[in-house]
Parts: C-alpha cells; structure tokens; sequence
C-alpha cells in the first residue's frame, strides 16, 4: 500500500509539474495545499473523489496515476496528450504541438503521432519559410521527411510535398537556376499549387530567351501575372512601367517567400535601366537582408 501510495504521488506531481501548476493552484478550493503536498510525497492516500478531481484538473485519465507496468503507462499517457497534439496541430500552433510530441516518452511513438509530428514539422518548416528564414525551414522539412518514414498514413502526395520543398529551398539558399525537377508540372498536388508550377516554368522560358514569355491566362491581379507583366515590360525596354509594378510587389505583405529574391533582382536590373540608382539601391539592400535572413 506504501508503494502504491508513493507511486500515485509522484504521478501527480510529474504531471501537475509539466502542466506548470503550483501545488496552491492545483488543489484549488477541494483541498489544502498541505495535504496535496502529503499526496505527492506519497505519505496520505487520495480517496476516489480526490484521484477524480486532480484527473480532471491535470486533464488526464485517473486510471493514469495508477499505471504499474509500462505499457499502461503508455497507453494512459497516449490518452492524455493525443487530443491535445491534435487540437493544437488544428489550429496551427505547429511549434506547440512539435513540442508535446517530443516531450512524450519513445515507446508512445506510433503511426498516427508520427504522422501529426511529420505534419508538423512541414507546417512550421513552411511557416519559417514565409519568414525567409530558409535555413530553419529546411531542417524541420528534413525532420519532416524523416517523421515520414516511422508512419504508414502518410501519403505519396505528402512524401512527394516535403521532398519538392526540400529541393526549393536548397534552390533559394545556393541563388541557383530553376531546374526542370522545380518546374515539372507533375509536381502539383494540394501543398504544391499547379500556378505555382506553370509561374516557374514561366521564369524558365525568360531565363532563356527574355523574348520568350508565353501568353496564357493568369489569376487577374495575381502575385504571378504582375511579375509577369512586370518582366515582360522590362524585356521591352519599358523600365519604369516595370520598377513600378516590381516595387509595389515587393511592398505586399503577402508576396511569397520564394518571390521575393527574385523580384529584388529584377527590380534592381529595371532601376539600373531606368536610371533611378536610388530604387536600384533599395533592391540590392532588400536582397542583402533577404540573405542574412535565409541563414537562421
């Protein structure tokens, strides 16, 4: 019984203790502070509507503070933190949950929490990505990717989705060419947009010939036809027309992380065309900072 005793104590206290909660604010107004302190040092015994309230307020599975074996354990502790992980990956809080899924014990790692961590990392990887902070959005497309292979839910489309973004942003951090393994249209799936595709591909056709673009029918209005637009003025010599377009993109909020570089570049060439060294200067400092941000 004195074991028992002590093993239900320290129970409650790892959990409370995880949950970040005094023994004040635990033991609310259902019992002293003292007592629950005798509770955790294993020298008083609960009674059945003690054990229920602190399951309650820990938000935990009673059965859990009386788990002998490990495999109870981790099935008691699967109960307590799956609905959280799920509720915090619903609601994009990804570095919560990545942080709930780390602290849980080894032997709780099973399909489906390998896959919500691999979904986790891709949400926050595309999260730093968003911040141009390329370097810590390829280690958690990595982490990722590895998450993928401890799990059988997740999908060809998913796999084919880190793998895709894992090669553009190693594109982005060595500023080198598009690839046709970047523009491939058979790339598209629900996490790589098919606009996305055909707009590199557009890139492509100009790198080669800036004579070149192709003529098709863009969203109106859309980050891709204005860069477009704005190449195909400067092909035609029409720099200011394009400095504007490039600049006013650029000054979007929500211009795509893997966008802004690009544009920097070709605002920076219009101005230089243009004669407005000013705006030149701007760019090629927007392309600067862009880059010390890709390193974190």
């Amino acid at each position: 019984m004195e074991a028992l005793m002590i093993h239900i104590g320290e129970r409650i206290r790892d959990l409370r203790q995880k949950r970040g909660m005094t023994q004040k604010a635990l033991a609310g107004t259902h019992m002293t502070r003292n007592m629950l302190s005798l509770i955790e040092n294993g020298q008083a015994a609960p009674s059945l509507s003690t054990v229920l309230y602190l399951a309650e307020q820990l938000d935990a599975p009673a059965g859990y503070f009386f788990a002998v074996t490990e495999e109870d354990e981790r099935q008691f502790y699967k109960m307590m933190v799956i609905p959280e992980i799920k509720q915090l990956y619903r609601n994009g809080c990804f570095a919560e949950c990545e942080q709930r899924i780390q602290e849980m014990p080894s032997g709780c790692m099973d399909d489906e929490i390998a896959f919500i961590a691999a979904q986790c990392y891709f949400g926050t990887a595309m999260q730093y990505a968003s911040e141009y902070a390329l370097k810590s959005a390829d280690s958690h497309f990595s982490k990722a990717e590895e998450a993928t292979q401890n799990t059988i839910y997740a999908g060809e489309d998913f796999k084919s989705a880190v793998s895709y973004y894992q090669g553009l942003i190693s594109l982005l951090l060595s500023a080198s060419d598009l690839t046709d393994e970047i523009t491939g249209i058979g790339n598209a799936s629900a996490l790589v947009p098919a606009d996305m595709l055909q707009y590199f591909a557009e890139l492509q056709v100009y790198a080669g010939n800036q004579h070149s673009l192709s003529v098709r029918e863009w969203d109106s209005g859309s980050y891709y036809s204005r860069h477009i637009h704005g190449l195909y003025l400067i092909s035609s010599a029409q720099y200011k027309q394009a400095v504007e377009i490039l600049r006013d993109l650029l000054e979007d909020g929500g211009l795509p992380f893997y966008m802004r570089y690009r544009i920097c570049s070709d605002l920076e060439n219009a101005a230089n065309a243009d004669g407005d060294f000013r705006a030149a200067y701007n760019a090629a400092r927007r392309k600067l900072e862009l880059m010390e941000c890709a390193k974190k």
